[in-house]
């Protein structure tokens, strides 16, 4: 079971004058008098979603939503045939350090992270000589930007130079080298540190699609043996606000035992309900159900009038969190939302708080307002309880993969 995830918060640090350093020309490139292409450039014109596809071992398929992304970046010598469930097919850029033992491959253009000095590179000019051009090398020295490791993999110095030049991105197949390429049975000796794990969870720019915590595991043993879950908080709420809904189109996240599913579909609606735990998923009696987490949400096509979680977000970790509410906002109209500032009163299997995720109303009104126009925040029955409700801002991107 996983503990408290303790993420470092990274200084907005846009790229300055000191971090530059003149572009040093391949030399076929120089004796032509040619313009090398610049990393950054490449980055700043890509438009719509950006999917980057690590090599470790995804935990679950992701290859048709991988697909769905308008631009996707694949790192070093990944591959295709026969993982296509996993990492899909398509591939419009590849980043490369160009090392020793990069293979050569001539599909779609290339760039590296590095800098053209940098000792990541130094085998750079033998890999274009091969290849018969220049890839595209970045102005930025990524390495005192990346505080947590001396060596960064081409990975994570892809993300920071995706941060320093302002482009969201969703990272796949990246868990800080704790499996194996996911076409190799047997895992490889790396120089890179497990600590880039939470060196990409602290880039706020990114929202990993790895396993932060186990969930499932742990909500089955709350449902199993915390009397308190067999209530649900979310009937409680509504009862207590008084609030009403009918003859609307509700996808309820973390439905828990499905008891306000329940209610809502009783009182006119449609309702689809999200939950992870096997323990509670068989308690949800409604119609329509999901066994879910937050990643499950990205690939659902179904549009709904209001996206509604009461009490469940404060349980996830920050990455997932921003996930919820990103496509909270491209699955529905309205949300209604409420969450704890405080720590829970259970604890978990290993003495855990239950809440992973314990913020200030503040922190939680400027995450939700990126994706919703709010226009109701309210105390709930509970200490510490927030309610919000608030509509899908104009102009957020509501494409559907």
């Amino acid at each position: 079971m996983s503990t408290n995830v303790l993420i470092p918060t990274l200084p907005s640090r846009p790229v300055a004058a000191a971090t530059l350093a003149p572009v040093a020309a391949a030399p076929a490139a120089a004796a032509n008098g040619a313009k090398l292409p610049v990393t950054e450039d490449l980055l700043i014109k890509l438009k719509g979603r950006v999917a980057i596809v690590g090599n470790a071992t995804p935990f679950r398929p992701f290859g048709e939503l991988i697909d769905s992304y308008d631009t996707v970046i694949r790192i070093n010598n990944y591959q295709i045939k026969g993982f296509e469930n996993l990492v899909g097919t398509k591939t419009d850029l590849r980043c490369t350090s160009g090392w020793t033992d990069i293979e050569r491959r001539g599909h779609c253009p290339e760039f590296s992270p590095f800098m053209r000095e940098a000792a990541e590179s130094s085998n750079l000019a033998k890999y274009e000589a091969a290849k018969g051009g220049p890839i595209a090398t970045p102005r930025t020295d990524i390495h005192p930007l990346i505080l947590e490791t001396p060596r960064p993999s081409t990975g994570l110095s892809l993300v920071e130079l995706t941060r320093q030049v302002g482009l969201p991105v969703d990272l796949f197949c990246f868990d800080g080298f704790k499996s194996p390429h996911y076409w190799s049975r047997e895992k490889e000796p790396t120089t890179h540190s497990k600590s880039e794990f939470q060196a990409l969870l602290a880039r706020q720019n990114a929202i990993l699609f790895s396993e932060t915590y186990d969930y499932a595991s742990l909500y089955d043993f709350c449902h199993t043996n915390h009397p308190a879950y067999d209530d649900n908080a979310g009937l409680m709420l509504i009862r207590f606000l008084q609030r009403r809904f009918s003859n609307r189109k509700i996808i309820e996240f973390g439905a828990g035992n499905g008891g306000l599913s329940h209610f809502l579909e009783t009182h006119g609606n449609r309702v689809t309900a999200v939950e992870i735990s096997d323990a509670a998923f068989k308690k949800i009696s409604c119609a329509h159900k999901i066994k879910g987490d937050a990643f499950t949400l990205a690939s659902l096509r179904e549009h709904f009038d209001v996206f509604l979680s009461i009490d469940v977000l404060e349980h996830l970790t920050e990455n997932d969190i921003r996930l919820v509410l990103r496509e909270a906002g491209r699955l529905a109209n309205t949300i209604f939302l409420s969450v704890s500032t405080r720590p829970s009163g259970l604890l978990g299997p290993n003495g855990e708080n239950l809440h992973i995720t314990v913020r200030h109303i503040e922190w939680w009104h400027e995450l939700v307002s990126r994706y919703f126009d709010i226009h109701s925040v309210q105390a709930g029955f509970g200490t510490g309880q927030v309610v919000f409700e608030g509509i899908a801002r104009q102009g957020y991107s509501r494409q559907i993969p």
